[in-house]
């Protein structure tokens, strides 16, 4: 292998990493939303100004509705998939001590994602992916029909200062 001063065995440990660097991962599609597709005028209106609401979904998804409660501070934002049926559900609660929420998840493990130093806990249950993380008296949730790409793509544009 190392004739005529060639080395076999580094040209292909070399030429193996060149292979690796090109190699193309799955990347999430999907579309941008407007504020108004979102949490983010209903909460601004409760004067909650922390960026927690994202602002893209995958392809096939759009608004579909939302539900404020302001009594009991919870700020929900509905999206239809008209193509499969599925539906994704992004959460806000304004937490107090009295009322906690609990999550249900199946055998798998849950995965951490940190972004911009917040914790984002992916579990999964019943064929549905949920990720929660709290933002100081706020407890979020999205969950839905998605892959774990597509949840994490969504965690993403949250703390995106503009649209692409």
């Amino acid at each position: 292998a190392g004739a005529f001063e060639f080395n076999l065995f580094k040209w292909f440990a070399s030429w193996t990493q060149d292979i690796f660097q090109f190699q193309v991962e799955e990347t999430a599609n999907g579309t941008y939303l407007t504020d108004e597709q979102t949490l983010k005028p209903d909460l601004s209106a409760a004067g909650i100004t922390t960026q927690c609401v994202p602002m893209w979904v995958p392809d096939g998804y759009q608004f579909e509705s939302k539900d404020i409660l302001e009594k009991s501070a919870v700020f929900t934002a509905y999206y239809w998939n008209a193509g499969n049926g599925d539906s994704i559900r992004v959460t806000i609660r304004v937490a107090s001590e009295s009322k906690r929420i609990y999550h249900e998840k199946d055998v798998n493990e849950i995965s951490c994602y940190t972004h911009s130093g917040i914790d984002h806990y992916i579990m999964h249950n019943n064929g549905q992916l949920t990720t929660v993380w709290n933002l100081g008296n706020l407890e979020c949730t999205i969950d839905g029909g998605i892959s774990e790409n597509s949840m994490k793509t969504m965690i993403d544009s949250i703390y995106e200062e503009k649209q692409p």
